[in-house]
This record gives C-alpha cells, sequence and structure tokens, in this order.
C-alpha cells in the first residue's frame, strides 16, 4: 500500500508541473516535424519564425503595447504546515491575428483559443492577498507554433487543430531548452520511481535478525483492515 502511495504521488506531482496543454504541447512538439512555411501541407503543422503584428493593444499591466497575452490572478494559501502557497482564481487569455514568418515565406494565425506555453514573466505584483502576473506575445518573437494549417477564402492561416485538439505557441529558447534537459529529467523520474520502489519494500517489509540470519517477511497485518486504521 505504501509503494503505491508513492508512486501515485509521484505521477500527480508531475501531472501538476507539466499541466494537460503544456505536457500535450511539448510531446507532439517532439514528433512533429518542423515545416517550412512555404512549403507546409495542410493539416496539423508546425512552425518556428518570428511574430508580426498585425495590429496590437494594452496589456492590463501597465497598458504594455502587445499582439496578446495571459493573465493571471492568484490568491494566496496556507497548507496545513503553515507553508505559503497561490491558488489560480481567475485567469485570461486575449491575442489578435498576427503573421509568424521564417526565410522562406509568411502565414496569417487565426489567435481565437490559441494557448500561451512556457511564456516567462512579463509583470508580477501582489496587492493584499492577491498575486497578479502576466505574459505577453511581442511583436519579433521567435516562437515554435503548433496548429492546423487551413484555407480561409482561399488562404492558408493557421487555426485550431480539433482532432488533437491543440493550437499552442511557445518562445523557441525556452522549448530548446526543454529538449536539451529532456534525458536529464527522463533519468531523474526512473530514479524517483526506483526511490519509491525501495521505500515502498522497506515499509511494507518486515526486517529482523534471528541467530545472526536476515529474515526478511512481509508485516503479518500488511493486509489487514487494522493497518488502516487511524489513531
Amino acid at each position: 500500500s505504501y509503494l503505491f502511495l508513492a508512486l501515485f504521488a509521484i505521477i500527480v506531482i508531475y501531472s501538476s508541473v507539466t499541466g494537460h496543454h503544456r505536457s500535450r504541447y511539448l510531446k507532439l512538439q517532439t514528433i512533429l516535424p518542423t515545416s517550412k512555411i512555404r512549403s507546409m501541407a495542410m493539416g496539423l503543422v508546425e512552425v518556428e519564425g518570428r511574430v508580426k503584428a498585425m495590429e496590437t493593444f494594452g496589456a492590463p499591466i501597465r497598458s504594455k503595447k502587445c499582439i496578446g497575452y495571459r493573465y493571471t490572478i492568484e490568491i494566496e494559501k496556507r497548507d496545513k504546515d503553515g507553508d505559503t502557497y497561490y491558488s489560480i482564481v481567475e485567469s485570461e487569455s486575449k491575442c489578435n491575428r498576427f503573421i509568424i514568418e521564417d526565410d522562406s515565406g509568411r502565414v496569417e494565425v487565426a489567435s481565437d483559443d490559441i494557448e500561451f506555453i512556457m511564456f516567462p514573466i512579463d509583470e508580477q505584483y501582489c496587492s493584499g492577498s492577491y498575486r497578479y502576473t502576466q505574459y505577453v506575445l511581442s511583436e519579433d518573437d521567435e516562437v515554435l507554433l503548433i496548429g492546423k494549417a487551413t484555407l480561409d477564402g482561399g488562404t492558408t492561416i493557421i487555426a485550431r487543430e480539433d482532432v488533437k485538439n491543440v493550437f499552442s505557441i511557445a518562445p523557441v529558447s525556452r522549448v530548446n531548452n526543454w529538449n536539451r534537459f529532456k534525458p536529464l529529467r527522463s533519468s531523474l523520474y526512473m530514479y524517483l520511481i526506483a526511490f519509491a520502489f525501495i521505500l515502498g519494500l522497506i515499509m511494507i517489509l518486515d526486517i529482523k535478525e534471528v541467530d545472526g540470519t536476515i529474515v526478511i517477511s512481509l508485516h503479518q497485518n500488511l493486509f489487514s483492515l487494522e493497518s488502516f486504521k487511524m489513531n
């Protein structure tokens, strides 16, 4: 039982760190080839290039001119040990249509429901028990975009891909760093799972010395209801 609890804890922690949209995006970007804009086929595509604005507007904090933003409001909380953490109470994303271009051409991006992945914090401040954070997409940002290449009135655009349910954008530098350290993270996860397995075995085994011999056995009450009762 301890073993399963330890493994479950690792899975929960890993899932909370990566996030659903982020983990799907990062998985796809390792599978999909990066297409040149001029030669990309219709359907699910991954393109890399610089962002060019069609129209900008002011972000919530300091009215910074941008193409798009993600804005979150978090409330400060304390756990049972008195440690502080923040929980999101409100999140908003807004993005105008924009152009992404590489050395082969350019394409318009229909930005409705686009997801911002791994963007660095642009602005952040606290007021009372609330924390306000802003992430922005700006002119000339180098990004990696995954979406669906489709036709809109005879013109090729990139929009949300409904089958894979993905339409995400991330800074190229952040994605490259993630890929660079992926082998190290994979090794760390394997070590954590191995550690949890060994720890679980130690906790469920009864190890004692009998006449100079080490005897290893399962606790007799391991699967009894009494072992799950709380004091």
